[in-house]
């Protein structure tokens, strides 16, 4: 889908809309993250909504583009408000956190350019810069409860 990213300035704040997904490998049991080059920090793999698409949309769409994998999404786990300051720019941003799987193989020829992705086990977790933060007790709870349905969560999370 052609758009805007639903990303604006307003006074000192910039809001975002993302929707992103809770990736876990059948076989392994080890989940998906990715980050931009040059960052320091690990993200679940999605992006910004773009205007006009729903937030699942969005998500598939940032997963095909971002690894070249169709993804099957399963269910919406948590719907975050979450303030946070990166670069000197303070953010409120709305947050999907979707679980899924992908359809195929990542064909490392097909990802991004700017991007770096990376399968890491639960124990691996803790000891990584996640953000935000309070998304690896979420992804700790889907791991453990892959298979059944999860309750839908709202956080605000305020990391300013």
């Amino acid at each position: 889908m052609k758009g805007a990213d639903i990303s604006f300035q307003l006074e000192n704040m910039k809001f975002n809309f993302r929707a992103s997904c809770i990736i876990i490998s059948p076989t392994d049991k080890k989940i998906l993250l990715h980050k931009k080059k040059g960052d320091s920090f690990w993200n679940l793999v999605g992006g910004k909504t773009v205007i006009g698409e729903s937030s699942m949309e969005a998500v598939k769409r940032e997963i095909l583009e971002e690894t070249g994998c169709e993804c099957r999404i399963k269910q919406l786990v948590t719907v975050s408000e979450n303030f946070f300051a990166l670069n000197g720019t303070r953010y409120h941003e709305l947050l999907m956190i979707f679980s899924g799987e992908l359809e195929n193989a990542i064909d490392e020829d097909k990802l991004e350019e700017d991007i770096e992705i990376k399968w890491v086990s639960g124990k691996e977790l803790d000891s990584m810069d996640i953000r935000p933060e309070f998304t690896k007790g979420i992804i700790k709870q889907i791991c453990e409860n892959a298979d059944s349905t999860q309750h839908i969560s709202w956080i605000v999370n305020r990391e300013e």
